[in-house]
């Protein structure tokens, strides 16, 4: 783990260089030691005093954790749940956090005022249907500000995968698709589900994790998957993709923005590019050429 002062040192540097707006940490689960936070969170407030954001685990984040994150001036932090059933998680894809380590988790950054995105999956082998139930029941108690995504990929030589083998989940076209990596649904793969109903039911639980950041309390509080399994499954993805869009304007979440005028720059380009439009230039989310985005890993 590099020194606190090798990190500013760095930051430094970047900061007289560039016109930073904001700083992306890419430390798959940031400041597990809390010296090294301590530190680092006195000195960043000091010397560099730009918002950032970071990735965490829900075993690493508790109210010391957050508050001094705060401090420091984070203001976004992305956090893996994935499924909400305990045994399953420790059992099949060996995570040892525990409901009550996401809940303590999500009260103190909630308590801080630190804006909370989190990572769920669908499709999970052998993942019982009550994990999609218990994680609702989360997501609508904290305030998220975004619910990502995403269905199960498998990769070949992982655990999940030789037992998803084993239980005949997949066919020997997928089996071969995957090992000669022909099957590139990275993480959008739903025809890994077999059982249509269960399909429709996950895709219910995902229509309804993509709008709830930005639905009214009282809706909010009520809503289960029968209320929109009714609704066309591409009506469904148009509403999804419109609250999407909604919830990350409005919470302005930073790599949302990135990716939205990375988009945007590329059908413009495309357009030009068939137009015969020459010397086009990138688009910013300013007008000041110098403005950056700084991303971190160390």
């Amino acid at each position: 783990m590099r020194s606190v002062d090798h990190v500013i040192a760095e930051l430094k540097y970047a900061k007289q260089r560039y016109k930073i707006r904001r700083i992306d940490f890419e430390d798959d689960v940031f400041g597990t030691q809390k010296k090294w936070l301590r530190e680092f969170a006195e000195k960043y407030k000091k010397e560099i005093d730009i918002p950032f954001q970071i990735l965490t685990h829900p075993k690493f984040m508790d109210e010391e954790t957050a508050k001094l994150l705060s401090y420091a001036g984070c203001q976004w932090v992305q956090m893996g749940i994935q499924s909400m059933d305990d045994d399953f998680k420790k059992d099949t894809l060996l995570r040892y956090e525990n409901t009550e380590d996401i809940s303590r988790a999500l009260e103190v950054m909630q308590k801080y005022g630190i804006n909370v995105k989190v990572d769920h999956m669908f499709g999970l082998p052998n993942e019982p249907i009550s994990a999609q139930e218990n994680a609702l029941n989360l997501y609508k108690t904290y305030k998220l500000k975004r619910i990502n995504t995403f269905w199960t990929c498998f990769l070949p030589g992982t655990q999940l995968m030789t037992e998803a083998i084993d239980d005949g989940k997949l066919s020997t076209k997928q089996i071969n698709d995957i090992n000669e990596g022909k099957d590139f649904y990275f993480y959008r793969n739903t025809d890994n589900v077999k059982d249509d109903n269960l399909q429709k039911l996950y895709h219910a639980y995902e229509f309804i994790f993509k709008i709830i950041p930005i639905l009214p309390k009282f809706i909010k509080k009520r809503i289960l998957p029968k209320h929109v399994l009714w609704i066309p499954k591409g009506l469904k993805s148009v509403i999804a993709l419109i609250a999407d869009i909604a919830t990350g304007l409005s919470f302005q979440n930073p790599v949302f923005v990135a990716y939205l005028y990375h988009n945007i720059f590329q059908i413009y380009k495309f357009t030009g590019t068939k137009l015969g439009i020459k010397n086009i230039k990138a688009l910013r989310p300013n007008t000041n050429k110098n403005s950056a985005e700084f991303y971190y890993q160390s």
